[in-house]
């Protein structure tokens, strides 16, 4: 009766996996970690941060940018060093698997960091780090860091 129930239960569930659902059944649990993160100082106490569109999970929803003044830690991310909020919400920079592109770099200015903002400051070395984040909150790996200097 036991060996029954088993395969009853075998076949169901080879069933479920089967059943034409868009979201694979493991689809919260992995994002590929981002590469290419460049950050480029501008006059204005400004940075510019350029990256590339490379996660085509089905459950991302863009990147969380961290800055500091002293390196970033795999361990520090989210706890020490918070992810930057430019409008009030997260991610970063809001995107999807549609916006999927290695050829054309997204770029984007930014003149604080922290929450509530603080400006940069002339002659600081800043480290930045992004990190791809589901709709579910659920984080990659962060980025290589970066790092540049804050130019009046």
């Amino acid at each position: 009766m036991k060996i029954i129930k088993l395969g009853l239960l075998t076949l169901l569930l080879m069933q479920v996996s089967q059943c034409g659902s868009s979201f694979p059944l493991n689809e919260d649990s992995f994002l590929k970690r981002p590469n290419g993160l460049e950050v480029t100082a501008i006059s204005g106490k400004s940075f510019i941060i350029s990256f590339y569109i490379q996660n085509e999970e089905v459950s991302f929803d863009g990147y969380n940018l961290y800055i500091s003044k002293s390196s970033i830690s795999d361990g520090e991310i989210n706890s020490a060093v918070l992810a930057l909020s430019l409008n009030g919400s997260l991610p970063t920079f809001s995107y999807s698997v549609a916006n999927f592109d290695l050829d054309n770099a997204k770029s984007h200015t930014i003149s604080f960091y922290n929450d509530p903002p603080v400006n940069f400051e002339t002659g600081i070395s800043y480290f930045f780090r992004l990190a791809a984040r589901s709709y579910t909150g659920l984080l990659s790996q962060a980025s290589n860091e970066t790092t540049a200097i804050g130019l009046p």
